[in-house]
């Protein structure tokens, strides 16, 4: 079938060549880019706070990504999310479905499965229609709803108590005490 990461990032480019966009790629440390992975420019990320993301966002319109939580700060920035769905267990190989990883991936996406698949602001698309179907889509197709999008941040991230990353730890805590 040709379902692998070269061939999502062909359609990736011929996307952006269709629509006359610009192509960033971002990478990071921990995940270098292969090499048949060439946009217009091609970064990779090393601060630490605030991440150069948040720069490149400042002037994007669409954002792909794999179940990334850069979600998070597309949406409030008014970057459309794309977000290039494989199956969670082909992620994680059988000899890795044991770790805490897979259990909190797992379950934010058993509980929030619209954080990633929410109607004009971010859409799941798995590999087979990034393959066949993106290349031909228009970028406007996936302009921002500013509608959707305060529903969206309403409800994934309303709480501006600054306790959020207690949350964070006690639930992923949580899981890992299961």
């Amino acid at each position: 079938h040709g379902y692998n990461n070269e061939n999502v990032f062909k359609a990736i480019k011929k996307f952006c060549e269709r629509n006359d966009a610009y192509l960033l790629i971002n990478g990071r440390q921990k995940s270098p880019i292969p090499p048949y992975i060439k946009g217009d420019k091609t970064v990779t990320d090393v601060s630490f706070y605030p991440a150069d993301i948040l720069k490149y966002l400042s002037v994007a319109d669409v954002c792909f990504n794999y179940w990334s939580n850069v979600v998070t700060e597309c949406i409030p920035m008014n970057v459309s999310n794309i977000c290039i769905s494989p199956e969670i267990d082909d992620i994680f190989v059988e000899n890795h479905r044991a770790s805490p990883n897979y259990s909190v991936f797992k379950h934010v996406l058993g509980t929030c499965p619209d954080l990633f698949d929410y109607d004009g602001v971010t859409r799941k698309m798995s590999i087979p229609e990034i393959i066949s179907d993106l290349p031909d889509m228009d970028i406007n197709e996936f302009a921002i709803n500013p509608v959707k999008q305060a529903e969206w941040v309403r409800k994934f991230l309303t709480s501006s108590d600054g306790l959020c990353s207690e949350r964070i730890v006690t639930e992923i805590e949580k899981l890992i005490n299961q």
